[in-house]
Order: structure tokens, then sequence, then C-alpha cells
């Protein structure tokens, strides 16, 4: 992966953690790249790269993964 889509994966990283502060509620990436208007593909490399970092985590609701950020306590 070059350096350019790593900026673009950190911005977009980035920006869903604003979204989740925003929304308070889970969203499916179908929800997310609608608010976003970034590609399936960015979406969930940058979910992927949240989820290891710990900052979000994933629920199944009716058959459809969820994300939501980790409460800090």
């Amino acid at each position: 992966m070059d350096s350019g889509m790593n900026l673009k994966l950190g911005i977009v990283s980035g920006e869903i953690l604003t979204l989740f502060s925003e929304v308070k509620d889970p969203l499916c990436v179908r929800e997310i790249k609608v608010y976003l208007g970034e590609p399936s593909d960015v979406v969930l490399m940058s979910l992927g790269w949240l989820i290891r970092e710990g900052m979000v985590n994933s629920v199944i609701m009716n058959e459809e993964y969820f994300f939501r950020p980790v409460k800090e306590e």
C-alpha cells in the first residue's frame, strides 16, 4: 500500500470517529458510505484500522454488521 493510500485511510478513519461522535448510534458500512461519500473499500479498510487500534468494535444486528466506538472507562 502506498503512502497516499495510508494518508487517505488515516483521514477517513478520523472522519469515521467524528461521525460516531455526531450520530451516537451504531452505523453499518452503507450508512458510513452515505455520510462520508467514500467507497466501500476505503470505509472497510479504515474500519479495520480503527478496530485493530481498539477504537471501534462491531456488533451484529439483524444479520448485518454495525460499528460503534469503544467506550473509554
